[in-house]
């Protein structure tokens, strides 16, 4: 290794969030002058012709890395499960990568029970969604705002009180069905959305209290 990790001259900030991105840059011995390593092998400069997609590789890497470690904090708070029930799902067509909604998240079928739309509805809704997602605007306002789509304050983010009130209404479900509370929480935080906000967490334990109350009278 010629230098420890960093982000060389980037400009990038090195924070807890990113903390699991590892880049490998491998330099053959004959690229020492195109690369402005120093004598003492301590200090690299990339090529400028190569700055563009340096950064656009490391921006990617801390994206995964990202997702890592926050899959590993909701795990910590949690039930160990197989999977996350996410609303979104990364479907690879070739080359090209596009994103479907999941037909069987529980929030997304509970909410359509409750409007009992025909199947053609259904297709038609969730059709218009992903044929219009924002790839471009989201794309380029990441590369213009580094972070702006991650790690939104608490208060511009709180969840609408009706999605709250769907989250408990799950976590009834069950404890109805016998379990305990951490494993409600558990399986209850697993599905999307109500793994996005600790107001979804907070949510659950006040309504495990309340049914600690009402249990006890």
């Amino acid at each position: 290794m010629i230098v420890s990790g960093g982000y060389l001259d980037f400009g990038i900030k090195p924070e807890e969030h990113y903390k699991l991105a590892r880049i490998l840059v491998d330099l053959k011995n004959n690229m020492d002058d195109e690369w402005r390593i120093d004598v003492r092998k301590a200090v690299v400069i990339p090529p400028d012709r190569l700055r563009p997609e340096l950064l656009k590789v490391a921006r990617a890497t801390r994206e995964e890395a990202v997702k890592v470690y926050r899959a590993r904090i909701v795990k910590a708070g949690r039930s160990k499960l197989k999977n996350t029930q996410e609303i979104w799902i990364k479907r690879r067509k070739g080359e090209k990568i596009i994103y479907e909604i999941n037909r069987e998240n529980e929030a997304l079928k509970r909410i359509l029970d409750e409007l009992n739309p025909s199947d053609v509805w259904i297709a038609k809704l969730f059709g218009a969604i992903e044929r219009t997602v924002p790839h471009r605007e989201i794309v380029i306002d990441s590369a213009e705002n580094e972070d702006c789509h991650v790690d939104l304050p608490m208060d511009v983010y709180v969840p609408d009180r009706n999605l709250i009130s769907l989250c408990v209404e799950f976590y009834r479900i069950r404890r109805s069905q016998g379990r305990g509370h951490e494993e409600a929480v558990g399986i209850v935080l697993s599905i999307e959305p109500f793994n996005t906000h600790p107001a979804f967490r907070a949510a659950l334990d006040k309504a495990g209290e309340d049914m600690t109350d009402e249990c006890d009278r």
